[in-house]
């Protein structure tokens, strides 16, 4: 994660997702997707695009959700979750065709995993 500007750190740690563990881990799911995306062969920029583009809504969705509440929340986190479910599925597939190391693929597939469980876990409240 990058380090805010002093001037505005007290602020920036006032914005809702800040302060989630899902926030933490979106952020993980959104580098790591970014980095194996980055990482694939000529041939498959449309795994690649899926990959990044499930992982960023997981993350959007996972911070905009933060800042809802009532069932408008609940929406938006389980999107999240759906997405994160996506990113894991796309990194499975991409690891099952050997296209990146599938040591990263699998920790990207657990760190959705997890992700997916802390978004169910906030909608059921």
């Amino acid at each position: 994660m990058t380090t805010p500007p002093d001037d505005d750190a007290r602020f920036i740690q006032q914005l809702p997702y800040r302060r989630l563990d899902a926030f933490a881990v979106a952020s993980e799911v959104l580098t790591l997707a970014n980095e194996i995306a980055g990482s694939l062969p000529r041939g498959y920029a449309p795994l690649a695009d899926q990959l990044r583009r499930s992982s960023q809504s997981a993350y959007l969705q996972t911070t905009e959700g933060s800042a809802r509440f009532g069932a408008d929340q609940r929406a938006r986190l389980l999107n999240a979750r759906a997405e994160a479910v996506e990113a894991a599925s796309t990194a499975e597939g991409i690891a099952m065709l050997k296209l990146v190391e599938s040591d990263k693929c699998w920790r990207l597939v657990g760190r959705c995993a997890r992700l997916a469980a802390i978004l169910m876990g906030m909608a059921r409240r």
